[in-house]
């Protein structure tokens, strides 16, 4: 069993993950991540995270970072 599920993939361009019922879900609450690549001049390449967060929170909302 894997934490994530592929939601959406477009070759050279981004892939979509979200977290799948189980550990994951409980911990880390639901949410669904796009990495996107966007050529921005000839030869340059920036990476753009979407991060979308929906229901209600994991076990780690409002934990003190270490």
């Amino acid at each position: 069993m894997t934490t994530f599920e592929l939601v959406s993939f477009a070759q050279d361009e981004h892939p979509t993950v979200r977290v799948r019922p189980g550990p994951g879900l409980r911990l880390f609450g639901e949410f669904t991540l796009t990495y996107a690549l966007r050529e921005t001049a000839p030869g340059r390449t920036r990476l753009v995270c979407k991060l979308l967060l929906g229901g209600p929170p994991g076990l780690f909302h409002g934990a003190d970072p270490p």
